[in-house]
């Protein structure tokens, strides 16, 4: 079997997902031009990685939400999340996503390719902001007011560049193992609205030092409906910025896969649990 990243398999493979949850194609994503893979001279090290992972069950589908705790908001804000979930052939995993904060003010859709749910590979995705607001304008002695409906559309594209690691694969973490790893990306973001529109080319740096913990627990602590036994891994990341952060993540042993449970920064604090998850 070819262990290959082809642009064909990989486009297949999100347009099913994306299908599977009635989500429209961002713009970009019918031209042709669009289309994108990661470079030809990633594969050999994404093989290798993903080399005799051979996981006894899959995760196909999965609901969480997102409690998120930003220094900058008076009280926290929540997420609701639905993933599906498409292991292909070459041991990659596709995902398709939509995603609405609670309050009605965001919602995106999204597809991507990630190594084992820890790396991600390569991503599309679509958002909206509502920026609508209502101002009051004196009109001799009334005061009316003056509704101002506004939002905006991001549309992003990352793409995996560049990538290293300690360890001889990432996608299966031992009870004790330390080990990093760094990747390069090309981010574009694409906004348009009623005040702004633009493109935006991002360098993304990210340089993770992960630790597992010493013992693996059950992992239907994280949902009733997982199998098997998940071990804690805490990475501390960086970015080409020098900014900080530290995830948190379960790593399903049965399920060669990771799930992140919690995120921590400068500015937020994030808790992520699992609702509702359909294996296989």
């Amino acid at each position: 079997m070819k262990h290959r990243l082809l642009k064909s398999e990989l486009l297949f493979g999100l347009l099913f997902l994306a299908a599977s949850l009635h989500s429209a194609k961002p713009a970009w994503a019918q031209d042709k031009e669009a289309e994108f893979s990661v470079p030809a001279d990633l594969q050999q090290k994404l093989d290798a990685q993903v080399k005799g992972i051979a996981p006894a069950h899959s995760l196909l589908a999965y609901t969480l939400v997102e409690e998120i705790d930003h220094k900058t908001n008076f009280s926290k804000v929540y997420v609701d999340s639905k993933s599906e979930f498409l292991r292909l052939d070459n041991g990659l995993i596709g995902a398709a996503s939509n995603t609405v904060f609670r309050s009605g003010a965001a919602k995106s859709m999204g597809r991507g390719l990630t190594m084992c749910g820890l790396l991600p590979l390569v991503n599309e995705s679509q958002a909206v902001t509502d920026n609508s607001s209502t101002a009051v304008l004196p009109m001799g002695k009334m005061f009316l007011p003056l509704g101002v409906k506004s939002s905006i559309d991001f549309n992003n594209r990352f793409r995996l560049t560049r990538f290293d690691t300690s360890t001889p694969s990432l996608c299966a973490p031992q009870p004790g193992q330390e080990f990093s790893f760094q990747y390069e990306a090309e981010h574009t973001i694409k906004t348009s609205g009623l005040f702004v529109s633009g493109t935006k080319l991002i360098q993304r740096k990210n340089n993770s030092v992960c630790k597992a913990a010493a013992e693996y627990s059950p992992a239907s602590k994280i949902n009733p409906n997982l199998s098997g036994e998940a071990i804690s891994v805490v990475c501390e990341s960086e970015d080409q910025n020098k900014k900080k952060s530290k995830e948190e993540y379960f790593y399903l042993k049965d399920f060669a896969q990771y799930l992140m449970v919690g995120r921590v920064d400068e500015w937020q604090r994030s808790v992520i649990s699992y609702s509702a998850i359909q294996t296989q």
